[in-house]
């Protein structure tokens, strides 16, 4: 099982998430991992490169992925998960916002948000 773990400033969110939504990869030249979500890629390229590892980090409250994209009113007009369309710009921009960390388990890793501009 799988989380998006994120803070902002008091406040702390986990975000449960499925291995289909979000693809992780390793870089082949500078070999570190990055992680890259679905439906991405639209106007823009969001990756989350890793940073840390953190082993048993504790928090109550827990999201759905698609659940942070709709708050983050990311997807275009009309548009679902199930179809894609997410405007990639306006998700960086809500997510850079937040320290973000991915979750399985107790194993906490701390990413960087980026956008690649098209």
């Amino acid at each position: 099982m799988l989380f998006l773990f994120f803070t902002r400033t008091k406040k702390r969110f986990i975000i449960y998430y499925d291995n289909d939504l979000i693809k992780k990869y390793k870089h082949s030249i500078d070999n570190y991992n990055y992680y890259i979500i679905k439906h991405t890629g639209n106007n823009g390229n969001i990756s989350f490169v890793e940073e840390k590892i953190y082993f048993d980090l504790k928090s109550k409250k827990f999201f759905c992925l698609k659940d942070i994209i709709k708050r983050a009113k990311a997807y275009y007009k009309k548009h679902t998960f199930k179809n894609g369309k997410i405007n990639d710009y306006k998700l960086a921009t809500y997510l850079g916002k937040f320290t973000l960390f991915f979750v399985n388990d107790n194993k906490f890793i701390k990413v960087q948000t980026w956008i690649e501009e098209k």
